[in-house]
């Protein structure tokens, strides 16, 4: 009998770990390659002379001290995105969910460059840009981009013009460019999300109370049973 419940309380065990691997957030990466199927200002980009990247040192487009900074902050301690956040301009269908957005790859700079030099083409408008986001997974909510505009010197939210679970990836049009990180959330908003940082939602609860109840269920019927 013994022998029975210490396999039960170890199978237990084994099911709660895989529970919090299943729900816990990813760790944040590095986006993925850049299609070169963009558009700027409707017109497809010429790719004889330009090509999209995220190649760049974020020090090549960014001016001010004070944003590589926090961007440098943000990428080595994804928690803290939350305060960045709280200076972006962002939809009022969004509001209610800044508190709750995580961060999915890291911030990286986003530019078109020319072909022959490397470097970036300044003043661009409009920009149509998909790009690969290797650990994106239908489990996840509200996928939004983060950019920094290096025009108007501003954070924003936007809402993707596609996002492809399927082949990983995610089209956004760019009022200007340039650094960009994805962002997500755990729930669906129809509830209390999980804050930000917060990798333990409500379905990893359930599991663990249900996996509770089963084990003290079967030790009860096990003790009745000896005494009988």
């Amino acid at each position: 009998m013994k022998k029975g419940i210490k396999g039960l309380i170890v199978g237990a065990a084994v099911m709660v770990l895989g529970s919090i691997a299943a729900f816990a957030a990813p760790s944040i990466t590095k986006n993925g390659a850049v299609s070169q199927d963009f558009t700027i200002n409707g017109e497809v980009g010429d790719t004889t002379k330009y090509r999209a990247t995220f190649e760049l040192p974020l020090e090549k487009t960014v001016e001010s001290q004070d944003v590589l900074d926090a961007i440098n902050t943000v990428n080595a301690e994804p928690a803290k995105v939350s305060e960045l956040l709280k200076g972006a301009e962002v939809s009022e269908a969004d509001q209610a969910l800044v508190s709750d957005f995580l961060l999915l790859t890291e911030i990286q700079d986003l530019s078109i460059v020319e072909q022959a030099t490397g470097e970036p083409v300044k003043g661009l408008t409009n920009v149509t840009l998909t790009w690969e986001v290797p650990n994106l997974t239908r489990e996840m909510k509200n996928i939004r981009v983060l950019h920094y505009s290096t025009v108007r010197n501003v954070w924003e939210i936007l809402v993707p013009d596609q996002v492809d679970f399927e082949n990983k990836a995610i089209t956004q049009t760019f009022p200007d460019l340039s650094p960009v990180a994805v962002l997500y959330t755990l729930d669906d908003g129809s509830s209390t999300a999980p804050g930000t940082g917060d990798s333990s939602p409500i379905v990893l609860y359930v599991t663990l109370a249900a996996v509770a109840l089963i084990i003290a269920a079967v030790v009860v019927f096990f003790r009745r049973k000896a005494k009988n």
